[in-house]
């Protein structure tokens, strides 16, 4: 069996700064031949988070509320909070769980009736960038 995944991402625009969204050019998304044209994950990620910080903003839930409308039909929702560093630290780990509970609270209020969170996890980056400082929502059947 063939697992799509398909990930978007929206190109910053204007000159610079965080501006809450990925830099990284959106990839179009495709669908395999076995699967009638309906993949069975989809999933984004939304990077942006200020340094030491877990809270979305505006623009982040904006975008989850319109990834989670876009696809009622998947009921099972997996939810990642991610953070960065030189090093991986226990603040750290943390940090990225209460990214992924603050998602899974925003998430709770687009919830279709046959949608759920089914996975909250942290994970930690060495590196450094706002680009790094993300969660990740996946979407399955």
């Amino acid at each position: 069996d063939t697992v799509l995944f398909a990930s978007w991402k929206t190109a910053s625009t204007g000159g610079g700064g965080n501006t809450g969204v990925d830099p990284t050019p959106s990839p179009s998304p495709s669908a395999s031949a076995n699967t009638g044209g309906n993949p069975t994950t989809r999933a984004i990620v939304i990077s942006g988070f200020a340094g030491g910080s877990d809270q979305l903003t505006t623009q982040m839930k904006q975008r989850i509320k319109a990834f989670i409308k876009k696809y009622p039909t998947y009921t099972k929702i997996k939810v990642t909070g991610y953070t960065t560093g030189p090093t991986v630290l226990r603040a750290d780990y943390g940090l990225s769980k209460r990214r992924a509970l603050n998602t899974k609270s925003v998430l709770t209020n687009y919830l279709g009736t046959n949608q759920r969170v089914t996975k909250v996890m942290a994970r930690q980056d060495t590196g450094f960038g706002g680009h790094l400082r993300r969660i990740k929502i996946v979407l399955t059947n």
